[in-house]
C-alpha cells in the first residue's frame, strides 16, 4: 500500500493537475520526454530540451555557411554548432550543456521504457513504433552534423558544400525530410517536429 502511494505521489509531482485517477507508471515515462526529464538541466523534458539545442545550432549553422571564407570566424561558428549537439565534443558555447544527440537518445530511451511497462497502453505502444525510429533519426542525424563540423574545423578549405550539409542535417533532424519523395514523412524520415505532434496526440489519447 505504501509502494502505491508513493507511486502516486511521484506522478502527481511529475506531471501536475494533468495526471488522473487513470494514471499509469507508463506516463511517468512519457512526461520525462514531454516535460519533465531525468539528469536534464533544470530537469527539462527530453524533447522541449532537444528542440531548444537543435534551434541553437541551426542558428549557428547558418552563421557558419555566412562564414565560409573567414577561417576564424567559421571555426567559433562551428564550435558553437558542436557545443549545442554534443557538448562532449565543445564543452564551451551557447547550449544548454546537454547536447541534442543526448536529448534524441533520452527521448528514444524513455519511450522504449514506457513501451515496455506491464501498464502501458495499446496507445503508448502504437506511438513508440514511431517515436523510436525518429528519434534515433534525429540522433544519427545530430552525429552526422558533428562529425561534418568536425571535419570542417579541422580542414576549414573543405568545400563550402559541406557546411551546408551540415546545415541541412540539422534542420532535417527538426523537420524531418520526405527522403523517398512519397509525399509523407514516415518515422524513419521524421524529425522533432513530427515527434512533438505524435506525442501531443498520445497524451490526448491517454487523457491528458
Amino acid at each position: 500500500m505504501r509502494l502505491k502511494a508513493t507511486i502516486l505521489l511521484a506522478t502527481m509531482a511529475v506531471s501536475g493537475a494533468a495526471f488522473g485517477q487513470g494514471a499509469s507508471i507508463a506516463h511517468i515515462d512519457l512526461m520525462r520526454i514531454w516535460r519533465q526529464g531525468e539528469g536534464t538541466p533544470a530537469r527539462e523534458g527530453y524533447l522541449p530540451l532537444a528542440r531548444d539545442e537543435a534551434r541553437t545550432a541551426l542558428l549557428h549553422a547558418n552563421q557558419a555557411i555566412d562564414a565560409v571564407g573567414d577561417t576564424a570566424r567559421l571555426n567559433a561558428e562551428l564550435g558553437k554548432v558542436v557545443n549545442a549537439l554534443n557538448p562532449e565534443h565543445e564543452p564551451r558555447g551557447p547550449g544548454k550543456g546537454y547536447g541534442l544527440m543526448r536529448a534524441a537518445v533520452g527521448i528514444l530511451a524513455q519511450m522504449q521504457v514506457a513501451a515496455s511497462r506491464p501498464d502501458a497502453s495499446a496507445n503508448v505502444k502504437a506511438a513508440s513504433q514511431f517515436i523510436i525510429p525518429a528519434a534515433d533519426h534525429v540522433a544519427q542525424l545530430s552525429r552526422d552534423a558533428r562529425l561534418l563540423a568536425d571535419e570542417v574545423r579541422a580542414n576549414p578549405g573543405q568545400p563550402a558544400e559541406k557546411v551546408t550539409q551540415l546545415r541541412d542535417h540539422i534542420a532535417d533532424a527538426i523537420n524531418g525530410r520526405d527522403e523517398d519523395g512519397d509525399g509523407q514523412i514516415t518515422a524513419p524520415e521524421a524529425g522533432l517536429t513530427q515527434i512533438t505532434r505524435k506525442m501531443a496526440d498520445l497524451l490526448k489519447a491517454e487523457g491528458f
